[in-house]
């Protein structure tokens, strides 16, 4: 090869390589927007979460020591992440099922009687 024939390939290499980057760059570009875009959507989200929030009330009950790690147990053994989401879970079952409900009233008059409160 002579060195105008290697010029020529460098050349076209060289047209080769920046048709090849300027696609590259392209994707890039949308790649990035796509980026935004979804962290856009995640902050959107976080705010919403976040007035969310102020729309709930917590409620709960202080129990002792012992309780608490039985309940922390028995949360692990049903799979639940932690006391709280095992307790969510249950109370909303509580309040949407009326056999739960009848069988907690049963349970609550048998223990206020066997406690001498009825």
């Amino acid at each position: 090869m002579n060195d105008k024939d290697i010029l020529q390939k460098v050349l076209e290499n060289t047209e080769v390589i920046k048709k090849n980057t300027s696609k590259l760059e392209e994707k890039n570009k949308k790649l990035q927007e796509q980026l935004d875009e979804v962290e856009e959507k995640n902050e959107m989200r976080k705010e919403q979460l976040r007035e969310a929030q102020k729309n709930f009330k917590k409620i709960g009950c202080n129990v002792k020591e012992e309780v608490a790690d039985k309940f922390e147990e028995l949360a692990h053994k049903l799979n639940y992440a932690n006391t709280s989401a095992m307790c969510r879970a249950y109370l909303l079952l509580l309040l949407e099922n009326e056999e739960y409900q009848k069988t907690f009233v049963e349970f609550a008059t048998v223990l206020k009687s066997e406690s001498g409160e009825a």
